[in-house]
């Protein structure tokens, strides 16, 4: 679906949002385009993780950034909070999929991933691999609320695992 959205606009930017996330921050434009202002970021996501570990699971490596407001049941919202970058933003290995916005049209690698599992870290190498950074911007508040249904890791998980490790698993150098 993201490949056919981004070949039917001709959009500078474009926002691929999870249909349980809601957008908050008022400024959400124009602090992308302060972001995008730099010519060498072709994607921001709301959180990651600063290296991937050798796993390929951005939530366990040893530096992850951002924030996110998770509201999983109507008396239960819980705050995904990170570190923060000291700056307007950091550059990231990898990001998560809730929420990615993109400035330059990179294909989605639907010939590795399907479903809802490595398509955004993939993505976030397929950016590295042509020179762009993939980063996340400092939050002084969250920019997005994520509204998911508690539910155990798919089955087909560690299949899309070992698939982003068998294409991408030689560029990784994971901290110690």
């Amino acid at each position: 679906g993201y490949n056919q959205g981004m070949a039917k606009t001709s959009a500078a930017y474009k926002v691929y949002v999870h249909q349980d996330a809601l957008i908050v921050n008022k400024n959400f434009v124009f602090d992308l385009l302060k972001i995008f202002a730099a010519d060498d970021v072709g994607i921001v996501g709301m959180i990651g993780a600063r290296k991937l570990p050798a796993s390929g699971v951005w939530w366990d490596a040893m530096r992850t950034y951002g924030r996110v407001l998770h509201a999983c049941e109507p008396e239960c919202v819980v705050e995904t909070a990170c570190m923060e970058p000291v700056g307007d933003w950091l550059e990231m290995e990898a990001l998560d999929g809730l929420l990615l916005a993109t400035a330059v049209d990179v294909p989605w690698r639907e010939d590795l991933f399907d479903g809802w599992h490595f398509y955004d870290v993939s993505m976030c190498k397929e950016m590295q691999r042509r020179g762009y950074k993939a980063v996340v911007p400092r939050q002084d508040s969250f920019w997005c609320i994520h509204c998911p249904k508690e539910k155990p890791l798919a089955a087909e998980y560690k299949t899309y695992q070992r698939r982003f490790l068998r294409e991408y698993g030689h560029e990784l150098e994971p901290e110690i």
